[in-house]
Parts: structure tokens; sequence; C-alpha cells
């Protein structure tokens, strides 16, 4: 069977999708520290592409600065995920993901994530929030 269609090897049980989405909303945490200005993004590198983490960066040098100007100080996020969806693509090689989340006091937000197998492991090759 070729690569692009064999199934990722920690993709076979069902609990192997539910220690995938903990880690997924792990790291969709901890893209948020960064934005808030708690993490340093080097922390992510391991996790993303290098396109992915550049859009982290862009994003969190622009918090940097917003918080900067209106003399806000770094803070941790207040983000609970509402709901969650992952979803293997036909030919397994890759996991297209939904993240349901709330911001704030009455503020809810999806983020689409795209997954791709990279050496034995899995690595966030796209990420928005919308």
């Amino acid at each position: 069977m070729p690569h692009h269609q064999r199934e990722h090897p920690r993709w076979r049980r069902p609990e192997d999708e539910e220690r995938f989405v903990r880690q997924l909303l792990r790291l969709f945490q901890a893209v948020h520290e960064v934005d808030a200005g708690v993490r340093p993004v080097q922390q992510l590198a391991r996790w993303f592409t290098e396109d992915a983490l550049l859009k982290i960066r862009v994003w969190a040098e622009l918090a940097s600065r917003h918080r900067r100007l209106h003399h806000m100080r770094p803070r941790r996020p207040d983000v609970r995920v509402v709901r969650t969806m992952a979803v293997p693509t036909h030919d397994r090689s890759r996991i297209d993901c939904v993240i349901v989340y709330a911001t704030g006091a009455h503020r809810t937000r999806v983020a689409s994530v795209v997954v791709h197998p990279h050496r034995d492991r899995w690595i966030i090759s796209d990420l928005a929030l919308l």
C-alpha cells in the first residue's frame, strides 16, 4: 500500500483519537498563550510547520504591539473549548480539525486546523482562527 494511503500508526483505535484530540487542544491553548504573551513562540516549533509557525509569530507580534499601545500586561487567556471535531481525509494523508471555543464572556469563535503525519508524529501545517 502506498505511503500516502496508510493510516498513521497513532490513529488505529478510538482511544488514539481521544489522545490526538487532547494533544490538539493542548497545542491550541499554547497558541493562545503565545498570542497573549505568556509563552514564547519557540516552544511550539516542534509541533508546527515553518509556515504555520510564522503565522503564529506574526499574530503574537501584532498582539504584543496592541498590548504595548494600550499599556496592557500579558495575562493568561480565557479560552474554553465548546466542541471539537477531527476528520481524517479519505486517503488518510491529513486530518482536518474544527475547534469551537469561547473567549471572554460572550464571544464564540471557530478555529480550523490541518494536521499531517510527519516523522511518526503529527504536525500542524495550517491554523486559522475565525
